[in-house]
């Protein structure tokens, strides 16, 4: 549940823990649902194709993206799933 992540997770402890979860969440729980996605640091490269010298830390962005969304944050009103067609599905 992802749910006030913001608020369970606002110390720097927390913060790490979330970093390593997102990383390698079977090392939390073996059985988990959450997927590897191998979210290892990128090197930037020019247009050239020349490095750069700065990375991109994919996991790092997630866990900042995760922690900006506000505690208060609800859930706006959907139709439900069954009202909808694929089409007006896809253009939410």
């Amino acid at each position: 549940d992802l749910s006030r992540l913001a608020a369970k997770l606002n110390t720097e402890k927390g913060q790490r823990w979330l970093y390593s979860w997102l990383k390698a969440p079977n090392h939390y729980y073996p059985r988990t649902a959450m997927p590897n996605l191998f979210l290892d640091p990128i090197a930037e490269t020019d247009a050239t194709g020349n490095p750069t010298g700065k990375t991109t830390d994919p996991a790092a962005d997630i866990m900042a993206y995760l922690l900006s969304v506000p505690t208060d944050w609800k859930p706006e009103q959907v139709a439900p799933p069954g009202d909808l067609s694929q089409e007006e599905m896809l253009a939410l």
